[in-house]
C-alpha cells in the first residue's frame, strides 16, 4: 500500500503533460517523455547538448556533489568553521567525516536524480536514431556518443551506490517507469559494452574539432577508450579487495546466488570465479586501454603543467591534454561552482576584484595533503620558532600551479591589502578562521569575480591516463625490477619530467618530483609501496579535479583505515594541529582540528568493518520512496543509516 498518494499524484502530472495519456488507464501506451523526430544534423547535435547538461547544473558534477563527495575522500575539507553546521539536523557535513553520504542527506537525490536525466535523454536518442532520416553514418557517431554519455552516467552511479536501476530504454507506461535496483557487476557489464560499442563508432579527434571546436569539450572515440581504462582499474580494485568491500557475501547469496560479483560479462571471461585471476584480466585490460591511449592517440602532454590552469589565452582551452572537459559554454552552461568554491573573495587582478562571492572557499586542501606533498619533494620547513615543525615551501612546480597559499593580494573597499594564509601563519603556528587557510587555484582565471569566471573542469587528461598505466603495471608486477615495475616507474617519469620542467623561460628544470631508483629498496614489501606512491603522486597531480573521492573509495576499507584515516588521525595529534602557538595552553580549541573538524579529539573511524559502511553513498530514501520495485527496506549491504 505504500505511496498510493504519491503514484496517484504522479500520474495525475503525466496525465496532464501527455495528450494521450488517459488518466484512468493504468498503462497508457504513450511515451513519457513524448515522441521525438531528429530530423537534422542539428537536432541531433542539439540534443547531445541536452545529455551533456544532465551532468551540470547545481546538484551535479561542478556543483554541490563534486563539493561533497571532495570533502567525503578526507583529502579536502569544507571551509568554514565547523560548530553550526556540524549540529545541523541534516548533519550536512558530519557525514563527510565517516568519508560518506547518509541517505536523508539533502545533496543525495539531486545527483542521483541528475544522472539518470542524462540517462533518460541518451536512451530517448537512442530509441529515436532509426527513425532519423539523418545520413546513417552520422547517425552512427552520434549513437556512440550517447553510448559514451549513458556509460559515463552510470559509471558514476555505480561507484556511489552500488546496485541501481539499470534502464536502457524509454517508458512508455508508469509500471515501466519502476525499475529495481541491478547487481552492480551487471551494471559494469553494461558500462563496457556501451564503452567498446562508442569507442568503435564515435567521431575521431579531427572530426570532433571540425564540427564542434575542441575548447566545446566533446569527447572522441579515444575518451571511450581512456573511459574503459578508468572502468577496468577500478574492476580491479574490487576484485582484489572482496574481504573487505562494500557488499556483505551472506545478502549476495541470498539476493543474488552468488557469493561474490561475477564480472565474467564485463571483463569478457566465461568463468570469474577466481578473483584474483579475474583483478589480474581487469588491471591487464585496463593497462591495455590507457597505453592505447597515450601511444596511439592525438593526445599529448602539455609541456609547461601550470598553461592547463593559466585560462588567459585562447590557447589555454586547446590543450592536446583534454580529453574530456565540462566547460562554460553556452550549450552546456555548467556553472563552475567549483570555482565559485573553491577560490577566494576579491582576489587582485581579476577583472572584477571588488564584487563579493558569499560562496567563497567552501572547500579547501587539508593540511595533511599540503604538508605531505612538500614532504614528499623537497619541501622547507621555517626557520622561526613558531614554524620550524612545519612545511612552508614545497619543490615541486604542480604545487604553486595548485595552491593559492602563504599570502595573496586583494583589493577590499579600494584598499589594496596582502592576506595572510597557511603557513604564513604570523608568529603562531596555527591562527584558524576561515580566511586564512589556503585555497585551491586551478579555477582562478582573470574573469572570475562573484560569478564562476571561465575556468574548464576537467573529467579527464592525459595526465590521468599515465597514472592508470602505471597503477595497472604495478598491480601485476611480482617483484621489484621486473617490467611491469619498469613499465609503472617510466609512466610516473613522464609526468614527473613535465613537472620538473614547468619553470620560467631560461630557468633550470626544478629537482622535484622525482623517484630515485633506489627509491623502494629498503621497504619491507615494495609494490605494496610503489602502488601507494602512485596514489599520493596521483593525489598530487590531479588534486582539487574531483578525483579524491573515486580514488580513496575503491580499494577496501582495510585499504582506506591504513592508507587514509590512520595517518590523518596521526597528523591531527600533532602539536600544530591541536594548538594556536608552541606553548601547550587552553587555546588547544582553537586549534585546526578543533575548528575544522568540530571537535579537539577528533579521529577518523579505522576499524574496517566500520568503514566498510563508507565506501558507498547512502542509496536515496526519495528513490525508495517513489520507485515501486524498490522495496523501502531495501538499503546498501552496510551503512550508516
Amino acid at each position: 500500500m505504500k505511496k498510493i498518494f504519491v503514484r496517484l499524484f504522479t500520474t495525475a502530472i503525466v496525465a496532464g503533460m501527455t495528450a494521450a495519456c488517459n488518466f484512468l488507464d493504468p498503462n497508457p501506451k504513450t511515451d513519457l517523455y513524448g515522441p521525438v523526430v531528429y530530423e537534422s544534423e542539428a537536432s541531433l547535435e542539439a540534443g547531445i547538448y541536452g545529455i551533456m547538461r544532465g551532468f551540470t547544473g547545481d546538484a551535479m558534477i561542478t556543483g554541490n556533489m563534486q563539493e561533497f563527495l571532495m570533502d567525503c575522500s578526507g583529502l579536502v575539507h569544507w571551509g568554514y568553521a565547523t560548530t553550526t553546521p556540524f549540529q545541523d539536523a541534516n548533519e550536512k557535513w558530519v557525514c563527510a567525516l565517516n568519508f560518506t553520504q547518509y541517505s536523508l542527506h539533502n545533496y543525495n537525490i539531486g545527483q542521483y536524480n541528475g544522472f539518470y536525466v542524462a540517462i533518460r535523454r541518451a536512451n530517448k536518442m537512442l530509441q529515436a536514431l532509426p527513425d532519423s532520416p539523418v545520413d546513417e553514418a552520422f547517425k552512427a557517431q552520434v549513437e556512440g556518443e550517447c553510448k559514451f554519455y549513458r556509460a559515463l552516467a552510470y559509471f558514476y552511479l555505480v561507484r556511489m551506490y552500488g546496485d541501481v536501476p539499470l534502464l536502457l530504454k524509454t517508458s512508455d507506461n508508469l509500471t515501466e517507469a519502476n525499475h529495481p535496483r541491478t547487481a552492480f557487476w551487471e551494471v559494469y557489464a553494461q558500462i563496457v559494452k556501451d564503452l567498446q560499442d562508442a569507442e568503435s563508432i564515435m567521431r575521431e579527434y579531427d572530426e570532433v574539432g571540425q564540427i564542434s571546436g575542441h575548447a566545446a569539450g566533446r569527447p572522441c572515440k579515444w575518451a571511450a577508450t581512456a573511459l574503459l581504462s578508468n572502468v577496468y582499474l577500478t574492476m580491479g580494485s574490487l576484485l582484489s579487495h572482496p574481504d573487505d568491500n562494500f557488499w556483505d557475501p551472506d545478502k549476495r547469496e541470498a539476493k543474488y546466488g552468488v557469493r561474490q560479483p561475477d564480472f565474467s560479462a564485463a571483463l569478457g571471461l566465461d568463468d570469474a570465479s577466481d578473483l584474483a585471476a579475474a583483478a589480474d584480466t581487469a588491471f591487464a585490460k585496463a593497462l591495455e586501454c590507457a597505453d592505447k591511449v597515450i601511444e596511439e592517440g592525438p593526445y599529448s602532454l602539455e609541456p609547461d603543467y601550470r598553461k592547463l590552469f593559466s585560462w588567459t589565452d585562447p590557447s589555454d582551452y586547446l590543450s592536446a591534454e583534454r580529453i574530456f572537459v565540462i566547460t562554460n559554454n553556452n550549450q552546456v552552461s555548467a556553472g563552475n561552482y567549483t570555482a565559485i568554491r573553491s577560490l577566494p573573495q576579491y582576489p587582485y587582478g581579476t577583472q572584477n576584484f571588488t564584487s563579493q562571492n558569499s560562496n567563497y572557499g567552501r572547500f579547501r586542501p587539508t593540511r595533511y595533503v599540503f604538508q605531505r606533498w612538500c614532504g614528499d619533494n623537497g619541501g622547507t620547513k621555517g626557520a622561526m620558532a613558531h614554524n620550524k615543525n612545519i612545511f612552508i615551501r614545497c619543490e615541486d612546480p604542480r604545487f604553486d600551479a595548485t595552491f593559492i597559499y602563504y599570502s595573496y593580494m586583494r583589493q577590499y573597499e579600494g584598499v589594496l591589502e596582502s592576506v595572510a594564509l597557511y603557513p604564513n601563519t604570523e608568529g603562531s603556528v596555527l591562527g584558524v578562521n576561515r580566511t586564512n587557510q589556503p585555497y585551491f587555484k586551478k579555477y582562478l582565471s582573470p574573469d572570475y569575480d562573484a560569478n564562476a569566471g571561465s575556468a574548464d573542469f576537467y573529467l579527464m587528461r592525459l595526465a590521468e591516463l599515465y597514472y592508470i598505466s602505471a597503477e595497472a603495471a604495478g598491480n601485476l608486477c611480482q617483484s621489484k625490477g621486473d617490467p611491469y615495475w619498469n613499465k609503472a616507474m617510466a609512466r610516473v617519469e613522464s609526468v614527473h619530467a613535465r613537472a620538473r620542467h614547468s619553470v620560467d623561460p631560461g630557468q633550470p628544470d626544478a629537482n622535484f618530483p622525482k623517484w630515485e631508483n633506489n627509491r623502494f629498496d629498503a621497504a619491507a614489501d615494495p609494490v605494496d609501496s610503489l602502488l601507494t606512491d602512485i596514489f599520493w603522486d596521483k593525489t598530487y597531480e590531479l588534486y582539487g579535479e574531483g578525483h579524491e573521492y573515486w580514488e580513496t573509495h575503491r580499494m577496501g576499507a582495510t585499504w582506506l583505515a591504513e592508507k587514509i584515516a590512520t595517518p590523518l588521525n596521526k597528523f591531527l595529534r600533532l602539536h600544530e594541529q591541536q594548538y594556536t602557538s608552541n606553548a601547550e595552553t587552553d587555546d588547544r580549541s582553537r586549534g585546526y582540528c578543533a575548528i575544522q573538524y568540530g571537535d579537539r579529539n577528533f579521529q577518523y573511524f579505522t576499524d574496517p568493518q566500520l568503514l566498510r559502511r563508507s565506501l558507498l553513498l547512502g542509496f536515496p530514501d526519495k528513490e525508495r520512496i517513489y520507485n515501486q520495485d524498490i522495496p523501502m527496506d531495501e538499503t546498501n549491504d552496510f551503512y550508516w543509516k
